[in-house]
């Protein structure tokens, strides 16, 4: 093996490391989607609409976590952190969720000052496991 040789399996290798890397991005965007959506389905939640605006924000959502859900399965790269850090973060993240809406239909029906800030809170979930994802990669 010649030095030039050896020089090109290096560059080699520095291209698939970086194609693997951007190709490993895709869950921060993921987390976004979930947190947008999610944000959206509750602040709809608080709001005094019809049955029919708040059926197709329903079926909206359905729709924007399926398709989040058929993105993440499609994947060809998985990072290493997402395996562990995902479940977490979705876990934290639908027991807020729960307590959110549940307290919400109960007791705080079309009351905008209760979904409101559970929207951002729900969404500030997502978002920091978006933001834990990237410090993770960049490791």
């Amino acid at each position: 093996m010649n030095d030039i040789d050896a020089n090109d399996r290096l560059d080699a290798a520095a291209r698939a490391q970086e194609r693997v890397r951007r190709r490993s991005r895709w869950p921060r965007w993921m987390y976004v989607g979930y947190a947008a959506a999610g944000f959206v389905y509750i602040t709809v939640c608080g709001l005094d609409v019809s049955d029919t605006v708040f059926n197709a924000a329903f079926a909206l959502w359905i729709v924007a976590a399926a398709g989040l859900t058929v993105f993440a399965m499609t994947r060809r790269v998985v990072p290493r952190p997402y395996q562990t850090l995902f479940p977490r973060v979705v876990g934290v993240w639908v027991t807020a969720w729960m307590i959110v809406f549940i307290a919400g239909a109960i007791f705080f029906k079309h009351n905008l000052a209760w979904w409101l800030p559970g929207a951002f809170v729900t969404s500030a979930i997502m978002l920091a496991g978006g933001w834990l994802d990237a410090r993770a990669a960049r490791r």
